[in-house]
């Protein structure tokens, strides 16, 4: 597991989702006679190492294997600005860890979610089990890009909330924006400003025009 005292975050890994049925074990062929393919096989988190998982970027959704496919110089230098914000951030406060998205959260069972985010904050103590994070971060932050699309990021979305997250950052390269996400609550938009967080991390403030300026 990434901490805030492991040397550094992973952040500047830049990858966005998409999906790889070549990844899928017992992928389906055409037969002889021209059948058509079967579904390939739903994989389960039982049949994933998770130095694989990380080292290929993969996600797990509903039984169907995802590789993230690398960003751009946008992405990294969002990553490199937002890491030394949390960094920051966390070093100060007792009881908090993050991530970047080099971290797989297991959220869901039957079927089987595995999820990872941009970023991440949560308290400690948090549960693992065989080597997986067995929990949703209480605030995660998604990337929206050309490669990611929204489309994705709100299934995520959904994904996070149902599963026990308070906060959904959505930072958009496109409009340098952040949107902020509750369940049950109309979203925040904001843009070119600075932020002052609530919640978990609370305190936290983010120039939107310096984590996205100088693109």
């Amino acid at each position: 597991m990434l901490t805030h005292g492991g040397g550094g975050s992973s952040l500047m890994q830049d990858h966005s989702c998409e999906s790889t049925p070549a990844l899928m074990p017992n992928s389906a062929v055409f037969s002889h006679d021209d059948t058509p393919p079967q579904p390939p096989t739903p994989t389960t988190i039982d049949k994933l190492d998770p130095t694989v998982v990380r080292e290929e970027a993969l996600e797990l959704w509903d039984g169907q294997l995802r590789r993230k496919t690398y960003g751009g110089r946008t992405y990294n230098i969002v990553s490199l600005r937002l890491s030394a914000l949390l960094i920051d951030f966390c070093m100060n406060r007792e009881g908090l860890e993050f991530c970047g998205d080099t971290e797989a959260f297991l959220i869901s069972r039957n079927p089987d979610i595995l999820l990872s985010p941009f970023a991440a904050v949560w308290p400690v103590p948090a549960p693992t089990e065989n080597q997986w994070n067995t929990f949703a971060p209480q605030m995660v932050v998604e990337y929206l890009s050309e490669t990611s699309p929204r489309r994705l990021a709100n299934e995520k979305k959904s994904a996070w909330f149902k599963a026990g997250s308070r906060e959904v950052w959505f930072l958009q390269e496109e409009t340098s924006s952040l949107e902020i996400w509750r369940p049950g609550a109309p979203f925040e938009r904001h843009q070119d400003t600075h932020y002052q967080a609530t919640g978990i991390t609370e305190g936290l403030v983010i120039d939107l025009d310096e984590l996205f300026g100088g693109k």
